[in-house]
C-alpha cells in the first residue's frame, strides 16, 4: 500500500486514503506491486455457490465499513488505465450496489462499472446521458454560486504559490476568534486568501450556506477519470466542454483527461506539492505548500502522474 508519512499533528500513516493514494500511484508509476496493492483491497466474499468483492481503505481489510464511491472509481480507474481487464471484470462485476455500510453505488456509478467491463456502446450511451443530466446542472450552479462568493477569479499557480511579506493573516487557529496578522513572511498568497475567505464565511451563514453546495473539484477530478474511459464520439465530446467549462486552466491532469494537451515543458517546469494539488482548486478555497529537499524528489505523485497521462495520451 502506498502509505503516506504523518504531520506531526497526525495519527497513523493515512490508512483511510491508502487506496484512493495506491491507485493514483498504479496510475503513475505502473509497478506491479502498486496493483498487488490495489487488488488487495478487494476481499473475495462467498454466499452459498456465489460470491461478491468486499473493497477496504487499506489492506488487510482496513475501512470496510465505510470505504466509498471515490475509492472504488480509483482502484477500478487504475486497473482500467493499465489494461488490467480480467482482474477489473473479476472485481468490478462483482462488486454489491452497497459498497459498505456508509455507502451505496449511485445508478450511474453501477452503468460506468458496465461501461469499462465490457467496452458495450449501450452503457456508453447510457452513463452518457446520465453524466449529463448530473453534470451541467451541476457547473451551471457552480458559475453562480462562485461568482456570489467571489471564487470565480482563477489565479496562476506562481501568484497562489507566491510569498508577499507585506501583506497579513487573518487566522483563528485555536478557536477562540480571528485574528488578523501584518506582515507574514511565511504564508503563501494561497493560505491568506483561504483565511480571509474562511472568516467571511464564518460571519455570514448564507454564504456559508452556498459555499456547502458548490460542486467541489474533487468530484470533478473523479468525473474526469470516468469520462476519459468512455468510448470517443458526441456525448463524450459534450461532457468533456462541460468540464472544461469548469476546471481550472492549470489544472494540467483534468485538462489532459478532458483531451486538452498540456507542453511537456509545463510540466517538466511544475514544483511538487504537499497533497494532490489535481483534486483541488486554487481560488481561496484550499491552500498548499511546495515540497522541499528529499520530499521534492520521491513520491511526487502529484507530477509523476502527469508524465504517466501524457505518455498514455500521445
Amino acid at each position: 500500500m502506498m502509505l503516506e508519512k504523518p504531520e506531526s499533528w497526525q495519527q497513523g500513516y493515512g490508512e483511510p486514503d491508502a487506496l484512493f493514494r495506491t491507485s493514483l500511484s498504479y496510475i503513475a508509476y505502473g509497478d506491479p506491486i502498486l496493483k498487488q496493492g490495489v487488488v488487495s483491497c478487494f476481499t473475495k466474499i462467498f454466499k452459498g455457490k456465489k460470491y461478491y468483492y468486499q473493497g477496504a481503505r487499506c489492506y488487510p481489510r482496513y475501512g470496510e465499513n465505510d470505504v466509498s464511491r471515490d475509492q472504488t472509481i480509483l482502484a477500478l480507474s487504475s486497473l482500467k488505465f493499465n489494461d488490467n481487464l480480467d482482474e477489473l471484470n473479476e472485481i468490478g462485476r462483482n462488486l454489491r450496489y452497497r459498497l459498505s455500510k456508509r455507502f451505496i453505488m449511485t445508478p450511474a456509478l453501477w452503468i460506468w462499472i458496465r461501461m469499462i467491463c465490457t467496452d458495450s456502446k449501450f452503457y456508453n450511451i447510457l452513463f452518457g446521458l446520465m453524466e449529463i443530466i448530473e453534470l451541467l446542472p451541476s457547473v451551471l450552479w457552480n458559475k453562480i454560486v462562485r461568482k456570489i462568493l467571489k471564487y470565480d477569479k482563477q489565479y496562476t499557480m506562481d501568484w497562489y504559490m507566491g510569498i508577499d511579506p507585506t501583506t497579513g493573516l487573518w487566522h483563528n487557529w485555536d478557536g477562540k476568534g480571528w485574528i488578523f496578522t501584518p506582515n507574514v513572511d511565511w504564508a503563501n498568497n494561497g493560505y491568506k486568501l483561504y483565511g480571509a475567505n474562511q472568516k467571511r464565511l464564518s460571519e455570514n451563514k448564507i454564504l456559508d450556506l452556498l459555499d456547502k453546495t458548490e460542486f467541489p473539484e474533487y468530484a470533478a477530478h473523479l468525473g474526469s477519470w470516468m469520462i476519459s474511459f468512455m468510448q470517443n464520439g458526441f456525448l463524450k465530446n459534450i461532457l468533456k466542454k462541460i468540464m472544461i467549462w469548469d476546471i481550472e486552466k492549470e489544472n494540467y491532469l483534468l485538462n489532459m483527461l478532458m483531451d486538452n494537451d498540456v507542453d511537456i515543458q509545463k510540466i517538466d517546469d511544475y514544483k511538487p506539492m504537499w497533497q494532490f494539488r489535481w483534486s483541488s482548486r486554487f481560488n481561496g478555497t484550499y491552500y498548499t505548500r511546495y515540497l522541499e529537499d528529499d520530499d521534492a524528489k520521491y513520491n511526487v505523485l502529484d507530477k509523476d502522474i502527469l508524465y504517466s497521462v501524457k505518455k498514455r495520451k500521445l
